[in-house]
């Protein structure tokens, strides 16, 4: 599987530092996803046991900090690489 990109929208509850209202805010990622040594022609992240790994903690949004996190993920399978799938984040 090659991961290629995330997409994610974050709602979070921050407090204002002067007033101290309570005020939703949204955060949107959307970004390439990529190996450290590839070339800036080359994207996608190869998910195989014992390759490079790529963290982008999505619980540490939903457990620790309450957020609402939606989105997906878009990757392709090994020997289909023009047919892009979806894993959707709810």
């Amino acid at each position: 599987m090659t991961l290629k990109k995330i997409h994610l929208q974050i709602q979070d509850k921050s407090r204002d530092k002067t007033t101290g209202e309570v005020q939703t805010v949204n955060v949107s990622i959307d970004r390439d996803l990529k190996e450290e040594n590839s070339k800036e022609n080359e994207s996608g992240l190869i998910i195989r046991p014992g390759g490079p790994k790529k963290e982008h903690n999505i619980l540490l949004y939903i457990e620790n900090l309450k957020a609402i996190v939606n989105g997906h993920v878009e990757y392709t399978v090994e020997g289909k690489p023009d047919e892009i799938k979806t894993l959707t984040i709810k």
